[in-house]
């Protein structure tokens, strides 16, 4: 019966941590913040300057 509370209780902080980090996660997906720091991200993903650094990386592997 002792093993029993203990693996009940190990199995409702473990469930408890992991609610709290799904929120957590949440509330800094959806922030002001990291919507434009993703937004700042795509655009420096699409533009050419980071095109040609992986043309020019890709070359220095012998074009993998």
């Amino acid at each position: 019966m002792r093993s029993l509370t203990r693996l009940l209780t190990a199995a409702v902080l473990t469930s408890s941590a992991a609610v709290a980090m799904a929120a957590a996660y949440i509330e800094t997906e959806f922030s002001t913040e990291y919507r434009k720091a993703y937004a700042e991200y795509q655009r420096l993903l699409s533009s050419p300057a980071y095109t040609a650094a992986v043309a020019k990386y890709q070359s220095r592997l012998g074009g993998k």
